[in-house]
């Protein structure tokens, strides 16, 4: 009787062991799915097609030449970036297939022109219902209220100086 139940419990622990090698082999499987790991977008524009709104330039802030971009940028679990070019905005994302959820936005608290701070509320609402997502290209489509799109693009990488003074 008592080896009856070691066996069973053996055979228990070993089934629990297997599933469990299955679940975390999904998880790796699910992010090794997912095409926006480690990438950068600028915000270019947002709205439904015959009303598309074109981001505004935040010159007010961060480099005195451009100011600062609006951008975002996705890790294997998180989502930040200045969708407007003003406050970050960051929280965590899944995706699955051409399937999106951005969790709700914690932004930090920067003022900015009103136009800014307008696009800002817009775009942060337009994000928090984003639905779906396509890639063509180096353009990045995320699709909300069932006929609107962001429509993002690849950020170009930047020549970093060398800390010699030369440029790579």
């Amino acid at each position: 009787m008592k080896r009856n139940k070691f066996l069973n419990l053996l055979i228990t622990f070993g089934l629990l062991s297997i599933g469990g090698c299955a679940a975390s082999s999904n998880t790796t499987r699910q992010n090794e799915d997912n095409p926006l790991v480690n990438t950068s977008w600028v915000v270019e524009s947002y709205g439904a097609a015959n009303e598309r709104k074109t981001i505004v330039a935040n010159t007010g802030k961060g480099d005195p030449a451009t100011g600062f971009r609006a951008s975002v940028e996705f890790s294997e679990t998180n989502f930040e970036g200045r969708i407007a070019g003003c406050n970050i905005s960051r929280n965590g994302y899944a995706v699955k297939k051409s399937l999106i959820k951005i969790r709700s936005l914690s932004t930090t608290a920067m003022a900015c022109s009103d136009e800014i701070m307008q696009q800002e509320r817009e775009l942060q609402t337009a994000l928090e219902t984003v639905g779906s997502f396509r890639l063509d290209g180096d353009q990045l489509e995320l699709s909300y209220d069932t006929d609107k799109i962001i429509i993002l693009r690849t950020v170009e990488p930047t020549v970093a100086p060398d800390p010699r003074g030369d440029y790579k």
